[in-house]
């Protein structure tokens, strides 16, 4: 009977421990089920805090976005704005005026001012023109709203004007302008002469002038009152007339020889001499010359025959006929005679059988009974070669 006791007594215990057992396994499933629907919930939850959080980002990032654009949008349109202030471009159009920057100025004059004169040339007469000056400038009215004038002055008075132009609109409708020139009313063209061989070339400044600005030509060197041969022509002259901006340093004229011709100067007119041959012809012919003269003057004075004067006359020439025809009794009876101060020169070779020349001297005449007498001379002879011999062809008195 204990035995069976402890039987059952052993039954009972193992059955309230499969009890027990059964109890704690339904209170362990049900709390393993309840973690999974906490589980759960958390990871919804977490869904909607990711999504939540998601859009709150996205929502700053496009404030923010949104306020850097607008920043930007209003710093450019700021810069934009104080770019296309018109005074910053009438200070860069004004600026090469107020720096006295004449080479850039230069480029705005008339360019044909720059055919014969130079830049360097403008520079230094801008520079003597201006440097001393204040200059200023201020706006002119136009009666137009896209372009705008300055009026440019030194020491309060006029000198020229720049100007502007509205050329297009920046992305923000600003107006933009643009710098549209200059002119200067300071330069004053002046006028000059040069009168010259026509044989000759004329350099001014070391540039040799073009012969279009020859005025007047075919000038003979001398008026020739005698008929003179075919081919024989008188040498002439030429008027050149032109226009500088900024003075004349030099002029200079050189013959068709390489020698310069002497000039003078009055004023903006120059005069440019005649060069003879004295240097090559002087020492051949000047006794020549001499000596045909005196019998020229003797036969005139009757102080030799007409045969002898003729000696030295081309045959029938008009030389000839002048002796011919001459009155040879206006001078009264006389002791002697004297050339005095004889003077020759002025030789010019017409071709290469003809040259003329000047001679110039007093011819006294001594009388018995009065006091001595001095008449002025001057012939231009021509000379013609006539086989080997010079004789002469015709004269003139001068």
């Amino acid at each position: 009977m204990k035995t069976d006791k402890k039987l059952s007594a052993s039954a009972a215990a193992r059955a309230g421990g499969k009890k027990k057992k059964r109890a704690a396994g339904s209170k362990s499933h049900h709390a393993h089920g309840k973690r999974r629907v906490q589980e759960r919930r958390r990871d919804h939850s977490a869904v909607w805090t990711g999504i939540y959080y998601g859009f709150l980002l996205l929502i700053v990032v496009g404030v923010l976005a949104t306020s850097m654009y607008a920043i930007n949008y209003l710093h450019g349109a700021m810069a934009a704005y104080e770019a296309s202030q018109i005074k910053y471009v009438v200070e860069e159009a004004a600026a090469p005026i107020m720096a006295r920057d004449y080479a850039t100025m230069a480029r705005y004059e008339d360019q044909s001012i720059f055919t014969y004169e130079t830049v360097d040339q403008y520079v230094a007469y801008m520079h003597n023109l201006l440097d001393n000056k204040e200059l200023t400038y201020s706006e002119s009215r136009t009666g137009d709203e896209h372009f705008k004038k300055y009026t440019v002055m030194a020491d309060g008075l006029r000198i020229g004007e720049f100007y502007i132009r509205h050329m297009t609109e920046d992305t923000y409708g600003n107006w933009l302008w643009r710098p549209a020139g200059m002119h200067f009313d300071v330069l004053q063209q002046q006028s000059y002469v040069i009168d010259a061989p026509t044989n000759s070339t004329v350099y001014v400044n070391g540039q040799p002038l073009d012969r279009q600005w020859i005025t007047k030509s075919d000038i003979p060197e001398f008026e020739v009152v005698i008929d003179l041969p075919m081919g024989v022509t008188v040498p002439t002259r030429c008027v050149y007339r032109f226009d500088r901006y900024f003075g004349v340093d030099s002029v200079r004229v050189v013959d068709d020889k390489g020698r310069d011709n002497p000039i003078t100067q009055e004023g903006n007119h120059y005069v440019a001499a005649a060069n003879y041959d004295d240097d090559t012809m002087s020492a051949e012919f000047d006794e020549r010359v001499i000596e045909v003269s005196r019998k020229l003057s003797c036969y005139m004075s009757n102080d030799t025959s007409l045969y002898y004067a003729c000696k030295d006359l081309i045959d029938d020439s008009p030389a000839e006929h002048k002796l011919y025809n001459f009155d040879i009794s206006w001078i009264m009876n006389h002791r002697s005679y004297d050339f005095i101060d004889i003077e020759v020169g002025h030789y010019l070779k017409h071709t290469d059988y003809c040259f003329s020349v000047e001679i110039r001297y007093d011819f006294k005449v001594i009388y018995y009974t009065v006091d001595p007498e001095y008449y002025p001379t001057a012939y231009r002879l021509y000379f013609f070669k006539d086989g080997d011999a010079w004789r002469v062809y015709d004269f003139e008195m001068i």
